[in-house]
């Protein structure tokens, strides 16, 4: 940590008799090195063309005055720390003007030369964490964002697009040229669905048509299962609340996941989609009435009637259990000599 007296401090004061006592205890208790100006305008200008340690901000000024001061310098100079100055008779705005982003404030005439020193160390240092944690945040919010958009990726566009080339596959072996047009035209629209599910997700984005609900999606994804099911899935819904959006849109990923993992490995004919509240919770469950176990295909190794835990490590269910467990909830599923059914439950 740097020595007091190597701070170069920008003293924002327009008071003669409290800029040269304040200016006394600057250079002659720690020798910093001090830049005076007398108005906000002209420390920004001096902050523009040069670095300083520190800004001692005097809460009244010709062209400013009050918290409007601390926010007009935080915004242009953010990186600097700020120490306010400030009367007998208004501490509560200094403490103000701390929460609105300043490092510290000292009161006009019970300044030292210590104390001063020791005000501009502790906003120094204070600052520095304070940028350091920003910094880690930021960081952690970004490894967030890769792995909701990899989420995204998984359970949306790709399992879409798996399913559209099922739909191409089963319509190649049909004997009707007008039915292997219509089912073309529909995996063209599904084909573009996902390139626009796939920008949104690249971008973070990830947004529903606004004001459509829970329910016309679910019905939505549903319905573009029906080609590379071979059937219709039965879709039913309880008493449902208004849904948070972020729920809304695990609930839609984690039916696209199910719904794909049934097609692929279930050999089902029927499954039922079942959405409602029940005793303070969201509750999804998804049945099919496969020969195979669908989920467990993705990659557990756990044998039938154990309880799953982490031996689940297919992505598919990984991804779904994650987006359960973002909001307090859970995801655990069964598989019998005959269906699978899934459970994915999340606090209301």
């Amino acid at each position: 940590m740097m020595e007091a007296e190597q701070y170069r401090v920008l003293l924002v004061e327009d008071n003669e008799l409290d800029a040269r006592a304040m200016s006394k205890a600057l250079t002659g208790g720690g020798g910093c090195e001090v830049t005076r100006v007398v108005d906000l305008a002209s420390a920004i200008d001096a902050l523009t063309f040069r670095a300083f340690d520190c800004v001692l901000l005097d809460l009244s000024l010709p062209d400013s005055d009050g918290l409007g001061s601390v926010e007009t310098m935080i915004a242009r100079s953010p990186h600097c720390p700020i120490v306010v100055l400030t009367g007998l008779d208004d501490p509560h705005l200094a403490v103000e003007a701390v929460a609105t982003g300043a490092q510290d404030y000292l009161v006009k005439g019970t300044i030292t030369a210590d104390l001063v020193a020791r005000a501009i160390r502790y906003a120094v240092a204070r600052h520095s964490t304070e940028t350091e944690l920003s910094s880690a945040e930021a960081r952690l919010d970004k490894v967030h964002a890769r792995e909701q958009i990899a989420r995204d990726l998984h359970d949306t566009v790709i399992q879409r697009l798996f399913a559209t080339g099922m739909t191409l596959q089963a319509a190649a072996s049909l004997p009707d040229r007008d039915e292997i047009a219509n089912r073309a035209i529909n995996a063209v629209g599904q084909i573009d669905e996902a390139i626009r599910e796939l920008r949104e997700a690249i971008f973070g984005l990830h947004s529903y048509e606004a004001g459509e609900s829970l329910t016309a999606e679910i019905e939505a994804v549903a319905n573009g299962y029906i080609d590379s099911l071979g059937f219709e899935p039965v879709v039913r819904f309880g008493d449902l609340p208004d849904v948070a959006a972020g729920v809304q849109q695990d609930v839609v990923a984690v039916i696209t996941e199910a719904l794909s993992n049934v097609s692929k490995h279930a050999g089902a004919s029927r499954v039922t989609v079942t959405l409602k509240a029940d005793n303070g919770s969201l509750v999804l469950r998804i049945m099919d009435n496969g020969t195979q176990a669908s989920l467990k295909a993705q990659g557990s190794s756990a044998a039938d009637g154990d309880e799953p835990d982490d031996r689940l490590s297919g992505n598919g269910l990984r991804n779904m259990r994650d987006r359960a467990e973002i909001h307090q909830g859970f995801m655990d599923f069964a598989s019998g000599a005959i269906g699978t059914e899934l459970v994915w439950s999340v606090p209301l």
